[in-house]
């Protein structure tokens, strides 16, 4: 179990396959799994270990926030070391934020970030292929406003 806050990209090494868990007085864990079937049953949430490729080609590791229910792709994190970044479909303006610390933290554009192209490592759970952007509402622009 790594807490959350403490979880780099040397972590991805013990699995391919996580669980979140609330701790006490607000820390979050993550969980490592050997397998789906380790999964709580009805698990509303899998973090599995993915390659992802930045829209520049920058290739980089991460963690995908996977709904078994939905069989949906809905959140990313970015390792670097022990720098993360995360983006969410469900919260676009707090996420282009991250777009915006990951692309500095790079030295690139905010273009060359979105859309990341995901591929899950060792076929830990048989997610395919795909994409991940984010979609800001009408009025906001790269600067925010």
């Amino acid at each position: 179990m790594v807490r959350l806050d403490l979880f780099t990209e040397d972590h991805l090494e013990l699995s391919d396959l996580w669980r979140w868990e609330d701790g006490r007085r607000d820390q979050s864990f993550l969980v490592p799994l050997e397998s789906v079937s380790d999964a709580l049953p009805g698990a509303r949430l899998l973090l599995v270990r993915a390659i992802l490729r930045l829209a520049g080609g920058k290739q980089l590791q991460g963690l995908l926030a996977y709904d078994p229910a939905g069989k949906d792709v809905y959140a990313l994190q970015v390792l670097i070391g022990g720098e993360s970044f995360s983006f969410n479909k469900y919260l676009p303006e707090a996420s282009f934020e991250e777009v915006l610390g990951l692309a500095d933290h790079l030295g690139i554009g905010t273009g060359a970030v979105l859309p990341v192209r995901y591929s899950v490592v060792r076929e830990a759970l048989p997610i395919r292929d795909g994409s991940f952007t984010l979609w800001l509402e009408a009025g906001v622009n790269a600067d925010g406003c």
